[in-house]
C-alpha cells in the first residue's frame, strides 16, 4: 500500500483596509487577520510597522477577535511605529480561513505613501507542540494625499433694472455688484500660560483649548533656540488638549501649537512662550529665592566668620594671659572643640552635595563649592594642629 506524507499546514497572516485612498485627516482602519490554513491553530502574535510621518495610532479594537487570550493587551508605539499583538484560545482552536486579530484605527496626518508590514510574526498549530506554521504575511499600502481646500458655494447676485417710469437725469443702464469669497481660516488654538520659571527635573506639560474646527494639535518644543520637538495630541469633545513634553534641564525652552481642521488646513500658530529653567529655590523670602548653592555658600562664609572671630579673640586672650600657661591651654582646648563643631557642620554640607550629586548632575557652582570647602577645611585643620597647639 502507497503512502503519501500529509503536508504541514500553511498559514498566513493577512493586511486589509476599507480604502487605500484617503486625504488627509480621514481616519482609517487595517485589520489584521489569519488564514489558519484547514488546521487548527491556537496562537498568533506579531508586529504592525507603520510610519510615523504620515500616520499616527489612535485605538486598538479586538472586541471582534477570533482570540480570547491575550498574553499581553495589545498596544502601540507612535514613537517607534509599532502594534504589537500576542492572542490566542483554547482547544479546538481556529480553522477558518479569515479569522479578525484585532483592528486598528489610524489618523492620516500627511500626505504619502504609508506601508503596512508585519514582523516576528508566528502562528501556532493547536497540536500541543506550539508548532509554527506560519507561512506568509501580507502587506498594505495606503496613498494620503491632501484634502482640499473648502470651497465656498457660489452666489447669483442679480443686476438692478432701473424703474419704467420716465425719470428725468436719469440714464436707463444696469448697476452690477461683484462679491469676494474668502476660503474659511482654521482658527488658532489657545494655550494655557506656562511659569516664567520652572525647576530642573520637573516635567513640562501643555495645555490648552482647541476651536470646534480643529482635529488635531500640533505641539512645538525647543531648547535655547535649537531643532523644535514635534508633539501631537487629539482635543477631547469638549475641545481641551493636554500634552506631556520632556524632563526640564538648564536652558531656555520655548512653546507653541498649530491647530489643523478635518480638511487638513493649517492655523496660524500661536504666540511663543517662554519658560528659563534653573536650580530649585529651597527658600524663599520676600521676593529674593536662595538655591542650594546660595545657602550653602551663605553658611560657609557665617561659619567661617565665627571661626576667624574666635580665632581673634583666643589670639587675643593670648597675649594677655601670656604668664598664664593654664588658662591659655584651657582656652586652647576650647578652640579645638569649637574646631571639631564647624568642621561637623562644614562635613555636613559636603556630606549634602554628595548626596545631590548621586541623584543628578552638579551645577559648575556646586561643584567648585565642594572643592573649596575641602581644601579650606584642611588648611583650617592643619593651622590649628600645627600653629596652635
Amino acid at each position: 500500500v502507497e503512502r503519501v506524507a500529509a503536508q504541514a499546514p500553511a498559514a498566513s497572516l493577512l493586511l486589509s483596509s476599507p480604502s487605500v485612498n484617503v486625504t488627509t485627516g480621514d481616519i482609517v482602519t487595517v485589520r489584521v487577520a489569519v488564514d489558519a490554513g484547514g488546521e487548527a491553530i491556537n496562537t498568533a502574535e506579531g508586529t504592525l510597522q507603520f510610519p510615523t510621518d504620515i500616520l499616527q495610532t489612535l485605538s486598538i479594537d479586538q472586541t471582534s477577535s477570533i482570540f480570547s487570550i491575550w498574553v499581553q493587551s495589545p498596544s502601540f508605539s507612535n514613537d517607534t511605529g509599532e502594534v504589537t499583538f500576542s492572542g490566542g484560545l483554547p482547544t479546538p482552536g481556529y480553522s477558518g480561513l479569515n479569522g479578525t486579530v484585532l483592528t486598528v484605527s489610524f489618523l492620516a496626518k500627511h500626505a504619502g505613501t504609508a506601508t503596512f508590514s508585519l514582523t516576528n510574526a508566528t502562528v501556532r498549530a493547536n497540536d500541543g507542540l506550539g508548532t509554527d506554521v506560519l507561512q506568509s504575511t501580507g502587506s498594505l499600502q495606503l496613498t494620503v494625499v491632501n484634502a482640499p481646500a473648502p470651497v465656498a458655494p457660489p452666489v447669483v447676485v442679480p443686476s438692478k433694472t432701473p424703474p419704467t417710469q420716465p425719470a428725468p437725469a436719469v440714464s436707463n443702464t444696469s448697476a452690477t455688484t461683484t462679491a469676494i469669497f474668502m476660503t474659511p481660516a482654521t482658527p488658532t488654538p489657545i494655550l494655557d500660560l506656562l511659569a516664567d520659571h520652572m525647576n530642573r527635573g520637573d516635567q513640562l506639560s501643555i495645555n490648552g483649548q482647541a476651536p470646534p474646527r480643529d482635529t488635531q494639535i500640533y505641539v512645538y518644543i525647543t531648547k535655547d533656540a535649537g531643532i523644535p520637538t514635534e508633539l501631537t495630541t487629539t482635543p477631547d469633545p469638549l475641545g481641551a488638549f493636554s500634552v506631556l513634553g520632556p524632563i526640564l534641564e538648564d536652558g531656555t525652552y520655548q512653546v507653541w501649537a498649530e491647530g489643523v481642521s478635518a480638511q487638513g488646513v493649517l492655523s496660524e500658530p500661536t504666540g511663543t512662550m517662554s519658560v528659563v529653567v534653573g536650580e530649585e529655590s529651597l527658600l524663599t523670602v520676600g521676593s529674593v529665592s536662595f538655591t542650594l548653592t546660595s545657602l550653602l555658600l551663605m553658611v560657609l562664609l557665617v561659619s567661617f566668620a565665627a571661626l576667624v572671630a574666635a580665632i581673634v579673640g583666643w589670639y587675643k586672650v593670648y597675649q594677655y594671659h601670656k604668664g598664664r600657661r593654664s588658662e591659655v591651654a584651657r582656652i586652647e582646648k576650647r578652640m579645638h572643640r569649637a574646631f571639631d563643631v564647624f568642621k561637623d557642620g562644614i562635613e555636613k554640607h559636603i556630606d549634602a552635595l554628595d548626596d545631590a550629586g548621586s541623584k543628578r548632575e552638579l551645577t559648575t557652582a556646586e561643584s567648585k563649592l565642594k572643592v573649596e570647602m575641602k581644601s579650606n577645611l584642611l588648611k583650617l585643620e592643619k593651622y590649628i594642629d600645627e600653629d596652635l597647639s
